[in-house]
């Protein structure tokens, strides 16, 4: 890791080495996506809504970037359709 990588938050600048994002803002990034080389979601259970907009916006996005990587440490056990949206086949796959 390059501790001299240069960070934009909440918005897109093309000569950052990351962005950070929240969920809210997925949408504004979208038409950028394509340029990233690794996505990793952090608190992944929030996508467990496949009808949500973050969830669809999460979809998307990952499926122009080639590396995903999703990070949570709760427990989405409730119903077996949060799981599998959870595992999100079309996107860590």
């Amino acid at each position: 890791m390059d501790p001299e990588a240069r960070i934009c938050r909440q918005h897109f600048e093309a000569d950052a080495q990351r962005v950070l994002v929240n969920y809210e803002r997925l949408g504004d990034f979208l038409q950028t996506a394509s340029r990233f080389a690794v996505l990793v979601i952090d608190e992944a259970h929030r996508l467990k809504e496949p009808t949500a907009l973050w969830t669809r916006h999460a979809f998307d996005i990952a499926a122009q970037v080639p590396y995903r990587y999703l990070l949570t440490g709760t427990p989405v056990l409730n119903r077996e359709t949060e799981l599998h949206c959870t595992a999100l086949h079309r996107l860590a796959c």
